[in-house]
């Protein structure tokens, strides 16, 4: 009776445990949609640079996207997709490498005014 009251519980562990991951899973998709359509600011987004996908190397990314850059662990976003003709060219580089197409998301983005002065 013990053994099987314990592969219960342990069952209900991995179960619990299971729904857990996937309530934190729907609500780091949800953080990423937000900050993306840009509803969430630049001090949480960095603060919360480990939920966001990895760039990859040969996939086409849209002006909003965002993305962590695997070199630096930062946020970048898109703001200027490669054309079609450069796309072969410049998929290959890394938002931390191509300030043409990837702007760093910053956590001191959010305290500069509208001159460009820190605040």
């Amino acid at each position: 009776m013990a053994v099987r009251r314990r592969v219960d519980n342990l069952q209900e562990f991995h179960e619990k445990r299971n729904r857990e991951a996937a309530a934190s899973n729907a609500a780091a998709f949800l953080f990423v949609m937000l900050a993306e359509s840009g509803q969430i600011d630049d001090t949480d987004i960095a603060a919360h640079a480990a939920i966001f996908p990895l760039w990859e190397e040969n996939k086409p990314h849209t002006v909003g996207c965002m993305r962590r850059c695997p070199l630096c662990n930062d946020v970048f976003r898109c703001v200027d997709p490669p054309p079609v003709s450069e796309r072969a060219r410049n998929s290959r580089i890394p938002p931390s490498k191509a300030d043409k197409f990837w702007q760093k998301v910053s956590a001191d983005a959010a305290c500069i005014d509208e001159g460009g002065e820190k605040v």
